[in-house]
């Protein structure tokens, strides 16, 4: 067996026991994908409430939203006098990454590229109004908030990650 294993790299430690590894899994009848999760006494056999309970899982991970409300008053600011031009909202607008994932607004970053020109005058007033009132809409203090994991969660968020695409892929049969 060992010979199967070990090539040319048998001075590398990480290539012998990836290889040994690979070797065990492709001779066990085992899945990767358990058949039952339990998390905090609940147990789930079924796709959908397996994947419920990841869900609870991670977002017991992080603390509750905060529910600061600090008043931001630009009155008696005697900084700059900052405009938003549409032609800068524009030009901002355009350079956007249409590869990245949406806001919490679900737009896409290609439709607000795409529509950069149609936009750009709508948006330069609302951001001009609420500098100058000094009221944020709650809307865009939202965000998509995704934990990057140290090295020694690798593992568990790569299992994971294989888990759920398996999980959605029966989903969409």
């Amino acid at each position: 067996m060992r010979s199967n294993i070990i090539d040319d790299n048998d001075d590398d430690p990480s290539l012998v026991s990836k290889k040994s590894w690979s070797y065990v899994k492709s001779k066990s009848n085992t899945s990767r994908i358990p058949e039952i999760v339990s998390y905090k006494s609940h147990f789930r056999n079924n796709v959908k409430d397996q994947t419920d309970l990841f869900n609870k899982f991670f977002s017991d991970q992080f603390s509750d939203p905060s529910n600061y409300d600090i008043p931001i008053n630009f009155h008696d600011d005697l900084g700059v006098d900052l405009s938003f031009s549409h032609r800068d909202v524009r030009n901002l607008l355009l350079k956007l990454d249409s590869n990245k994932a949406q806001g919490p607004d679900g737009i896409l970053g290609k439709v607000l590229k795409n529509c950069a020109v149609s936009i750009a005058y709508p948006l330069s007033l609302i951001y001009n109004i609420s500098y100058k009132t000094g009221i944020i809409p709650d809307e865009w203090k939202l965000a998509h908030v995704v934990p990057v994991h140290k090295k020694r969660l690798q593992g568990i968020c790569r299992k994971l990650s294989s888990y759920l695409s398996h999980v959605f892929s029966y989903e969409n049969i």
